[in-house]
């Protein structure tokens, strides 16, 4: 049994992160045992998080009991439960998660493990969604090999035959969409992308079903045309919204009460007589939606129209040059009046207001340093948030976003120019 929390201290949910990332740290930190607490769910939290490149204090344990739990399952150092069909697919999305390090979760031994639950079409457990994932991760350890030719033929059958049965499921098509992106067929691709898109145009889709199209729509944004990228960021902004809202609301005091600890599953006998709120959403759910927030923040940009894309663009040419000749201005100024100052003769010397007129002058050459070194951060942040990437919309979000990074690095800003003052007055 493989411990989840170990090393993993509690800590309370920062108010700066959002409402999804909050909602998986809370609901990570109370894990004990891998086997106890849906483990399909954990390993699909594994794969965002890797993706994503997420990193709490809460979640950094996490991918390690993933990995061991796997090593377990399929070395057979522990038995798989009574729900083998989620066990095998949790452990094939994990092989799948480290496959550039596949012989860290024993993928070597996988084909072996997974032979006596596939049926004679080459289908596991005759299921679409656990077949897919096991694919996907057989052909990380041998593309060649009888047993991924099998049952990449079955999904392949699948997906010609009974697509519109497979597409009924909102995980299937997630999953068929991974399947055919990883072995490249285009025909595959081009009908996923119109049942997302149907799913976006839907007046009122299903929260599971507008966060996983969205997702494979945006994934794909750059092979659309810009007029054709809209539906897609309104869909984007619409999922990430409600998945916000209803989370929000599932990690609310009553909620937190009514609900104990896992919270995937929410048994009724769980539920507290008198107390009403919402679950929170699975963890599938969250995943994809964690890893839709992150490549929306990559992308923004991308998703706006020309014309739209170009007034960003002209937004951030005029910040950054208004921000270049301020800094031309106070580089003039304090040139005019002697920067950079003098300090090492008075600190030089034995009259103690001489000194004292030397760490002033060692002080504003700091100071004068640190202010034009801001202003290069904020041309920097101007030319590549508004300009570059357009993760942000216009200069207000700039500063929004680009302040929280300034206050966490400033001692860079006050540290590189005081070492260069202290080497400018030892070695002159």
């Amino acid at each position: 049994m493989v411990s989840v929390t170990e090393k993993l201290p509690r800590s309370g949910v920062d108010e700066t992160l959002s409402a999804i990332t909050s909602a998986l740290k809370q609901d990570v930190s109370v894990l004990e045992l891998f086997d106890e607490h849906d483990p399909l769910g954990l390993a699909f939290y594994i794969y965002a998080i890797v993706e994503s490149k997420y990193v709490s204090i809460e979640t950094n344990e996490l991918a390690e009991a993933g990995r061991l739990w796997a090593l377990e399952k399929l070395t057979g150092a522990t038995s798989l439960s009574v729900y083998k069909d989620r066990d095998v697919a949790a452990i094939a999305l994990i092989v799948y998660t480290f496959r550039h390090r596949p012989s860290d979760v024993g993928a070597a031994k996988l084909a072996d493990f997974v032979r006596p639950f596939i049926d004679s079409i080459g289908g596991v457990f005759s299921n679409f969604f656990c077949s897919a994932l096991v694919g996907l991760a057989l052909r990380q350890t041998d593309a060649t090999d009888d047993l991924t030719r099998a049952v990449g033929d079955y999904l392949d059958q699948q997906l010609s035959n009974c697509y519109s049965v497979v597409a009924n499921d909102a995980k299937n098509i997630l999953i068929a969409y991974w399947w055919a992106r990883d072995t490249k067929q285009q025909a595959v691709l081009e009908k996923l992308n119109l049942s997302a898109k149907d799913i976006v145009a839907d007046v009122q889709p299903s929260l599971d079903a507008l966060v996983i199209a969205s997702y494979v729509l945006l994934d794909q944004a750059e092979l659309f045309s810009r007029k054709e990228r809209r539906p897609i960021k309104a869909a984007v902004e619409n999922a990430l919204t409600a998945i916000e809202a209803y989370t929000h609301e599932s990690l609310s005091p009553a909620v937190a009460l009514a609900y104990d600890r896992d919270t995937a599953t929410l048994p009724d006998e769980l539920r507290r007589a008198g107390l009403e709120g919402k679950p929170r959403v699975s963890r599938i759910l969250l995943a994809i939606a964690l890893m839709l927030q992150r490549s929306y923040l990559q992308k923004s940009g991308s998703l706006l129209s020309s014309k739209e894309r170009g007034l960003q663009i002209s937004r951030a040419v005029l910040s950054a040059t208004g921000l270049l000749l301020l800094l031309w201005f106070v580089f003039w100024l304090a040139e005019r009046i002697g920067f950079p100052f003098d300090a090492k003769a008075a600190l030089r010397s034995r009259n103690g207001i001489e000194i004292l007129r030397g760490i002033g002058l060692f002080a504003a050459n700091t100071a004068t340093a640190t202010f034009m070194l801001v202003i290069i951060f904020w041309m920097w942040r101007f030319v590549v948030d508004l300009g570059v990437v357009g993760r942000c919309r216009d200069e207000w979000e700039v500063l929004s976003f680009g302040w929280d990074s300034l206050a966490k690095n400033f001692w860079i800003a006050i540290i590189l120019p005081l070492l260069i003052s202290v080497l400018v007055a030892l070695m002159t």
